[in-house]
């Protein structure tokens, strides 16, 4: 005669599987429809900080949970739908014996008898955290790097964008994404007669022979102004030394350039007016000597050295009156005028009026 009882059934079906149940490293849990824990295997046990199942067993879920709150929304929520036949898999934050609280994956099936829901547990923190500090780390470099003044941006070993910064569109008048769709952008905005040296550039950067590279040029914007851009980037590599592409910064110097610009015309008008200035003395036949406070030559002309036999640079810094006097120069003023000064070079029989 076959035995059809349930009971005895079952009984025997959790005999045979309970070591299996009991040894393997995922969390088991089984609930009735009250929510009473009727079954949790010694891995699940531990998880929750309790030493052996019968610690648990014919206690309500609550302990497991947060707070009354959380026991009561994954109870209508979750429980719910398992009851409803619905297979779930979730994530959810629980709490253990001593009070810290843990990520679990959940996944569940209901139970027929008697009725409730199987649970499967597992810890999943270390990767919840690992991907909130990926996140942070994200969120972080987006902060900075999107706040950048200057125009940063990274690009992968075939030249195609992978990120680059809002300046972008300041700077040149394009935005983010027409730079990520047409990784040639900056090249077609570069002036003619810089676009070949930076092609030259590109060209090595793709065949990996690119080392750190700067170089100034100028680009039309898309509003047809021209700006000046100094532009500096390097090749980056994964920590498994393979190329990870090139990072990269784009200044705009448009100011910086014309100020230079500016100040290099001025200093050529400078050096025109002074180098003027010193031919017209040094073409003056007379003496002309230009001297300080304390008497010492600042400035002289050509005549006045030839007159000494010494070079200009010679004649700087020197007292005026010690000089001619070295250079055999004798001073004397006429009798019937004491207001007039000359001086003599008897070698020579040169006199002159000072």
């Amino acid at each position: 005669m076959n035995d059809h009882n349930p009971d005895k059934h079952n009984s025997e079906t959790a005999s045979r599987y309970r070591p299996f149940h009991n040894n393997i490293f995922i969390g088991i849990l089984i609930v009735d429809e009250k929510r009473r824990i009727l079954e949790i295997n010694q891995a699940c046990t531990e998880l929750f900080g309790y030493d052996t199942p019968s610690e648990l067993i014919g206690k309500s879920a609550r302990c497991l949970h947060l707070s009354e709150e959380s026991y009561l929304f994954f109870g209508k929520k979750h429980l719910s739908a398992i009851m409803k036949n619905e297979a779930l898999n979730l994530t959810y934050q629980l709490q253990k014996r001593d009070g810290t609280t843990f990520w679990a994956n959940f996944t569940g099936q209901p139970t027929q008898n008697p009725k409730g829901a199987l649970w499967t547990i597992i810890d999943i923190s270390a990767q919840i955290e690992a991907e909130e500090s990926l996140k942070q780390s994200e969120y972080k470099f987006r902060l900075l790097a999107d706040n950048t003044f200057d125009w940063e941006y990274w690009i992968d070993s075939d030249g195609r964008y992978i990120y680059t910064s809002p300046a972008c569109e300041r700077i040149t008048g394009y935005s983010q994404q027409e730079f990520l769709d047409n990784p040639q952008l900056l090249v077609n905005l570069i002036r003619a007669d810089y676009r070949d040296k930076f092609s030259t550039h590109l060209s090595q950067e793709q065949k990996g022979t690119a080392a750190s590279f700067s170089f100034e040029f100028p680009i039309i914007t898309k509003d047809g102004q021209e700006k000046w851009i100094e532009h500096n980037c390097k090749p980056i590599f994964k920590s498994n030394g393979q190329s990870a592409g090139r990072c990269g910064n784009n200044r705009d110097i448009t100011e910086h350039y014309k100020n230079k610009k500016e100040k290099e015309l001025l200093f050529q008008q400078i050096s025109n007016a002074k180098n003027q200035w010193e031919n017209t003395m040094d073409s003056i036949e007379d003496l002309v000597m230009i001297v300080n406070a304390e008497e010492k030559i600042t400035r002289c002309n050509r005549r006045v050295a030839n007159l000494l036999n010494c070079t200009y640079n010679e004649l700087l810094d020197k007292h005026w009156h010690r000089v001619l006097a070295a250079g055999g120069m004798v001073f004397f003023a006429p009798k019937n005028n004491q207001n007039e000064c000359f001086i003599h070079q008897p070698s020579n029989g040169l006199s002159l009026k000072i």
